[in-house]
């Protein structure tokens, strides 16, 4: 049995492989290292299909602030600095790569999940004030005014969220890591979903194990991808950016969804002793709970009334770790106790 299963996941994996389509893909390293473009007025197109612009206009030469850079292990990458300056507000300098409405809409049939992912390195935060730089990541739709999602790194704060100011519930504003929860100096994967079908979108971390969704709005069109860096008195901002790729595939991972839903769960005390407490803030009913020991092996299940805050009475297990999954309309959650 366990070994039809395993097929079966081997069979669908390599199913979602074979039908993902990678609309674009840029990793930099066929870019000649310098200035990223010629005109940072956004007038004139530069290196790769990417425009370069700055919120100060012609009043200032920006073209050094847009850079292809060496990085050792990495090959060629992307690094955008913010001007160098002291303004009472906050001044951006912005790329864009446009064009995406033709490429999604070249996908083959049945690939109506869009998924983003970049890699960008963190710096090194936080910086001692608040009048700092940060970064935003934009998807942008055709009338080149609204954004769908809006991934903002704040230096400051050592967090990331994900915003949307014109979608609805779940949330406009969610904070997906805490102060100081963000490594320093540290390449990190970003991964967005945007499934035009369910309309669902999810976003994940997966190297720090963080995953959430931002909402949804009625329709849009996806046009062009930004960065954007924020500089706001003295202190420069240098963000680096690498292995941009835009691919249409079938569907959002399973294990992404199971990750956000993971995120709604508390389980607590852990260490437990016997009855270990289940429950989330969101109304997520539970249909049923499975244990698992560390070797895999299923040791206990209970099944519940659609329940929200459930108790779990696990007197009869050994001592060791263990990993409960909790069966939702919603998905799986999935969380290790530790019995003692």
């Amino acid at each position: 049995m366990k070994t039809k299963i395993l097929f079966s996941l081997i069979i669908s994996f390599a199913t979602q492989l074979t039908s993902a389509q990678v609309l674009y893909n840029e990793d930099f390293n066929s870019l000649t290292i310098g200035d990223l473009g010629t005109d940072s007025t956004g007038g004139i197109v530069g290196q790769g299909g990417w425009w370069t612009m700055n919120s100060l206009g012609s009043a200032y030469n920006g073209n050094n602030d847009f850079r292809i850079v060496a990085e050792q292990g990495r090959g060629n990458v992307m690094e955008i600095s913010g001007p160098n300056l002291s303004f009472p507000s906050p001044i951006a300098n912005v790329i864009e790569q446009r064009g995406l409405h033709t490429l999604w809409n070249s996908r083959a049939a049945g690939n109506n999940v869009l998924k983003l992912e970049y890699d960008f390195f963190t710096g090194n935060v936080p910086f001692p004030t608040s009048n700092v730089p940060s970064f935003a990541n934009n998807l942008r739709f055709t009338d080149y005014s609204s954004h769908m999602v809006r991934v903002v790194y704040v230096n400051h704060l050592s967090i990331i969220q994900v915003q949307c100011t014109v979608c609805s519930t779940p949330p406009i504003l969610a904070d997906i890591l805490q102060p100081t929860t963000v490594p320093r100096n540290t390449w990190l994967k970003f991964e967005l979903y945007l499934d035009y079908v369910n309309k669902e979108s999810y976003f994940t971390i997966p190297s720090l194990g963080v995953s959430g969704v931002s909402g949804w709005v009625s329709s849009f069109d996806l046009s062009s991808i930004m960065f954007h860096i924020y500089t706001s008195g003295s202190i420069q901002s240098v963000y680096k950016f690498d292995n941009i790729i835009i691919s249409a595939i079938k569907n959002t991972p399973l294990s992404v969804k199971n990750d956000f839903v993971s995120s709604k769960f508390s389980v607590f005390p852990n260490p437990v002793n016997d009855v270990v407490t289940i429950t989330n803030n969101e109304n997520i009913g539970i249909e049923h709970i499975q244990v698992f020991d560390i070797s895999g092996k299923s040791v206990h299940l209970k099944t519940f009334n659609y329940e929200n805050e459930v108790k779990l009475n696990i007197e009869n297990l050994a001592l060791g770790i263990y990993t409960i999954h909790i069966k939702t309309k919603e998905g799986v959650a999935v969380k290790k106790i530790i019995k003692n």
